[in-house]
């Protein structure tokens, strides 16, 4: 059961986030922008679970409290900043890095359109080369990180920064000495997990 507080809070994350969506000019942003307008607040009464079966609960990330600190704040970001602690946050299995997702086909709000939520990648690391089917979209909301889609030279992403990935494209991610926080969407025909491989 969670606060009516609560629920105010993550009505004004949704909106603040949707807008961040809406200032990109893909059909994957634009689908998630709109389809985050509509989503209502209906929290699920049925339990909980992670995107991956084997991924493990864990603690709302400190590198989260840290770049609150540093970065000049966004709405989005000050609008993160009032729920993510109270959010289920999981490490990936496969990548090792904590998420939380908020929309989707077994989260807090459910879906089978769209998975949406919060993801950290800590510093010092390397997501390698992966695709899925899926159109995936980042939007960097604290800190600094690297793209590279179709094995392309990596790319500096920084606050505001909206990365597209296409249905299928190959793409990985790394970090240097400090983490980055991002939203998440996954839209498309389809956002299971089912082609998520590693190339």
């Amino acid at each position: 059961m969670v606060s009516k507080h609560f629920e105010l809070n993550l009505k004004r994350f949704l909106a603040a986030a949707s807008d961040e969506f809406a200032a990109g000019t893909s059909p994957a942003t634009r689908r998630t922008a709109q389809m985050l307008r509509s989503s209502g607040i209906t929290i699920a009464d049925t339990p909980r679970t992670p995107i991956h079966g084997n991924d493990a609960a864990c603690s709302p990330p400190d590198e989260i409290n840290m770049l609150l600190g540093r970065e000049p704040q966004s709405a989005c970001l000050t609008a993160a900043a009032s729920v993510y602690r109270e959010l289920d946050w999981y490490e990936s299995t496969k990548s090792h890095t904590p998420y939380a997702e908020i929309i989707g086909p077994s989260s807090l709000i459910r879906s089978l359109e769209l998975r949406f939520g919060l993801f950290l990648l800590y510093s010092d690391i390397v997501y390698p080369d992966h695709q899925h089917a899926a159109d995936e979209v980042y939007i960097v909301l604290a800190g600094t990180g690297e793209w590279s889609l179709n094995r392309e030279p990596y790319q500096d992403k920084t606050t505001g920064a909206i990365i597209d990935i296409p249905s299928l494209t190959v793409h990985a991610m790394r970090t240097a000495q400090e983490p980055t926080l991002m939203l998440f969407s996954w839209t498309g025909v389809d956002i299971s997990f089912e082609t998520y491989q590693f190339c």
